[in-house]
């Protein structure tokens, strides 16, 4: 089970797995990282996730670090418009580069 991101990341995905020796059979995608771990906790094969979610994983369920896939993602930064709060204001400046 794969994240289903876009076409790039699955791409990249199997790429690194061919790169490390096999081949993944991908019969099953999930939409989101938490669907896919429920579908690992119910013995449907494996996923890859984020490691912020690893303190969601289900009962059972084994993580490993996999430190042959050399792959990263996009992040976004988000703030209330209104909010004028000074912390934010710094933040904001420091991602402008200020």
């Amino acid at each position: 089970m794969i994240h289903n991101d876009d076409a790039h990341s699955r791409d990249h995905f199997v790429a690194a797995c061919v790169n490390a020796g096999f081949n993944p059979d991908i019969r099953l995608e999930a939409g989101e990282p938490l669907t896919a771990l429920g579908l690992v906790a119910a013995g449907l094969g494996l996923a890859l996730i984020q490691h912020s979610l690893r303190h969601n994983a289900p009962e059972g369920v084994v993580l490993r670090e996999l430190p042959w896939m050399n792959y990263s993602t996009q992040l976004w930064a988000a703030w209330h418009k209104a909010n004028q709060r000074p912390l934010v204001s710094h933040f904001r400046q420091i991602l402008r580069g200020e």
